[in-house]
């Protein structure tokens, strides 16, 4: 029955060793992975048919274009140079920020 559901035989193993109620939890988590992971290429099987017919991929968000009026920005760019000096006692190189 294990192997009809595709459980893997590492875990059949552990099933089979474990203590009866232990066994049924196993059962149930796997299980509930199985489902997860059904779940998951339920909702990803859509996409990968709309890929392989190449159609146009949809967004999922909504966009809203907005025009605005021109704005003035004032933008201020400085160039500064940090020396770089090595410590004698731990003898790794740090940085020094003069202002």
């Amino acid at each position: 029955m294990m192997r009809q559901m595709e459980m893997p035989l590492a875990i059949i193993r552990q099933v089979l060793t474990a203590a009866p109620e232990d066994a049924e939890q196993m059962v149930q988590d796997y299980w509930q992975m199985r489902e997860q992971r059904m779940e998951q290429a339920r909702r990803v099987v859509p996409d990968l048919l709309g890929y392989l017919r190449q159609e146009a991929a949809t967004m999922s968000l909504e966009v809203e274009v907005k025009i605005i009026e021109p704005q003035q920005v004032l933008s201020t760019t400085r160039c500064e140079a940090v020396p770089l000096r090595v410590n004698a006692h731990r003898r790794s190189p740090q940085l020094h920020h003069h202002a």
